[in-house]
């Protein structure tokens, strides 16, 4: 018995495209007719968004008659978290240390985000980071580190040296 080759999520956004572009659509139309904002289809379209909720992939496909069945459930590491981190392990270590050193200095995602310069209401943005759900900008790479006192190559699993200089 043959195995089927799934699409993987960058295929799934160029198909998007694709229909979208077919049926001669702008990112706005789209929007309205799914319930999302045009910036998040283009960021759909252009694979910026790590996982897009699954009530807007569905209303897509729907919208566009596409058989997700067809395409493999969302992956994390597209080419901006390869691009970060190196590989998918170095991303693991990243988010276990993450929470390791959070942990061990006693913070929440918010009390972390607002020692990393962020409103205190960015706190579940820095938990979708934690816990690989959301690729974070190395501005905020940086500015996690130095709240959590901590070597910015420690946390992306570069070197053993966990406290900062």
């Amino acid at each position: 018995m043959a195995t089927i080759q799934l699409k993987d999520a960058w295929e799934l956004s160029q198909d998007l495209e694709s229909a979208r572009m077919r049926l001669d659509l702008t990112l706005a139309q789209v929007g309205l007719e799914v319930g999302v904002t045009r910036e998040r289809i283009r960021q759909i379209e252009n694979t910026r968004v790590v996982i897009p909720e699954n009530d807007t992939i569905q209303a897509l496909a729907k919208f566009f008659e596409i058989n997700l069945e067809e395409y493999e459930p969302p992956k994390l590491y597209d080419r901006r978290l390869i691009a970060l981190f190196g590989s998918k392990e170095k991303h693991t270590k990243f988010m276990v240390r993450l929470r390791e050193r959070r942990e061990e200095l006693s913070l929440t995602c918010s009390e972390l985000a607002t020692k990393s310069g962020r409103p205190a209401n960015s706190g579940p943005n820095f938990a979708m980071i934690e816990c690989g759900y959301k690729i974070p900008q190395q501005v905020t790479l940086i500015s996690m580190a130095i709240a959590l006192n901590a070597d910015l190559r420690w946390l992306m699993g570069d070197t053993n040296e966990k406290k900062s200089k």
